[in-house]
């Protein structure tokens, strides 16, 4: 019996020990799965990380692509430039588009029965916004008579454009005259010279050809530009002209 009993006892000890062996068993395994759910979290993380970078990468280079395409457009209007803007009076003060002076001359300024006179308009302009250039003249004396408007071109190099060109209209309630002379200086002292024809009451674009300025050759160092009332060609010899957007422009 005492045999027996020793069997039984072996026998219940040998189920305690399986059974132990079979909890600690389950833990590891139970801590084994949630290592490797964090590490596959981390995993994903990670691999959602170097998404993102590339995601962000790709996105960088479709902006840099899309700047450098939005870029072109200005680098070429700016290469193929086709005017040099001199004074459009927008300001409505000076100086000019290109840091130069401007105002009204006299031939005689003590000769008060002649005379000229600059004022920035507002009302007349040209376009929706800004001035235009007012120059009232009275050109009628007994005296010979002429003046005018003149503006510095700060040595000006137009030697790559083709015309000058500018908005003109006469003053319908004043009178003005339909001729008057542009003139063009260079350092060099040379004038050259050129009769605008057909002014009217509307603003109308005058462009002049460079080589029809007779009397200057070198257009590299361009001082003055210069409008000219005379008594013996004005049509009207005393009234107003407005102007505005002078420039120096190149053939399409």
């Amino acid at each position: 019996m005492r045999k027996a009993m020793v069997q039984t006892l072996l026998v219940l000890a040998m189920i305690i020990s399986i059974s132990g062996c079979e909890q600690q068993t389950g833990r590891p395994q139970s801590a084994t799965t949630e290592e490797k759910t964090g590490k596959e979290m981390t995993q994903h993380m990670v691999t959602g990380g170097e998404s993102s970078k590339e995601t962000a990468d790709a996105k960088k280079a479709v902006i840099v692509k899309d700047a450098q395409v939005s870029m072109q457009p200005a680098d070429k209007v700016k290469e193929t430039s086709e005017e040099l803007m001199v004074a459009d009076f927008d300001a409505g003060e000076k100086p000019n588009n290109i840091g130069g002076n401007f105002g009204a001359w006299d031939k005689d300024p003590a000769d008060f029965s002649q005379g000229a006179t600059e004022s920035f308009d507002s009302k007349n302009r040209y376009g929706s916004k800004g001035f235009s250039m007012k120059i009232d003249y009275d050109v009628d004396s007994q005296n010979p008579a002429y003046n005018g408007f003149w503006m510095f071109l700060q040595d000006l190099d137009a030697s790559e454009y083709d015309n000058l060109a500018f908005q003109v209209k006469g003053d319908s309630e004043e009178g003005y005259t339909t001729v008057f002379k542009v003139e063009l200086k260079n350092a060099n002292r040379q004038v050259g010279r050129y009769y605008v024809t057909n002014v009217t009451d509307q603003w109308q674009e005058i462009v002049i050809p460079l080589v029809d300025f007779k009397g200057i050759t070198d257009l590299s160092s361009l001082t003055e530009f210069v409008i000219v009332f005379e008594d013996r060609i004005a049509s009207n010899k005393d009234g107003a002209i407005y102007i505005d957007n002078i420039k120096f422009t190149k053939n399409k």
